[in-house]
């Protein structure tokens, strides 16, 4: 996706994957919004190599500042919801910590065999209304990262967004794929994607638990 639209601030539940006249998912419409969804994506990779100190870039390969404290209170939070809305708060924070161009978390479907938005954030509304579920088996970041169960990484540039597809992994496999979008190499810092993932970890202990049937239900 060659560019965004202007951010503006969606959170809670994602409208559920349109139905064919035969009541099968429509997976033929190319999905939106991030570069989540190119096709050939490949699985993260070490960064590219060092620059110079004096390199005016070097400001793109610092640290970038995580707040071990504020992503423990999220995870607690996450720990107590008991309605989609809580979880809808925390993502949307988690968002803006990691200063995300946008947030989808997509929750396996047993049923129709494919992962379906039940969170957004940072969208526009006619852009939600536009997602469709993912088939386990597309070839994009999401269902690589639901595959392998290892988060996957799509490289961004001047012109477009970067993203990273975290899988929510439990003892009996995959239950959904946390993916955000980034601006300026942000989806290349071990320390967001360290953030990602511990998220995604918490995620996925709601898996079963009211609000996550309630999100998926809607």
């Amino acid at each position: 996706m060659a560019a965004l639209p202007t951010r503006r601030s969606q959170s809670g539940q994602a409208p559920a994957p349109p139905q064919t006249a035969a009541g099968e998912p429509d997976f033929d419409i190319p999905v939106q919004p991030g570069p989540a969804y190119r096709e050939h994506n490949q699985p993260f990779v070490p960064p590219v190599p060092e620059i110079a100190l004096d390199d005016e870039r070097v400001q793109e390969r610092l640290p970038f500042p995580i707040d071990l404290l504020g992503l423990a209170d999220l995870c607690t939070r996450l720990a107590r919801a008991t309605e989609p809305r809580e979880v809808a708060s925390v993502l949307e924070q988690a968002s803006g910590v990691l200063d995300a161009v946008g947030l989808v978390l997509w929750w396996w479907d047993p049923q129709t065999r494919a992962l379906c938005p039940v969170f957004s954030h940072g969208y526009a509304d006619e852009i939600v209304a536009q997602l469709r579920g993912v088939p386990s088996d597309a070839d994009n970041a999401i269902a690589n990262a639901f595959r392998s169960a290892d988060a996957c990484v799509v490289d961004g540039n001047v012109f477009e967004t970067g993203a990273i597809a975290v899988p929510l992994t439990t003892p009996g496999g995959c239950a959904g794929v946390l993916a955000l979008e980034f601006r300026d190499g942000g989806e290349r810092r071990d320390e967001v994607r360290a953030f990602a993932t511990i998220l995604a970890a918490q995620l996925s202990t709601l898996a079963g638990t009211p609000p996550m049937a309630q999100a998926a239900t809607a």
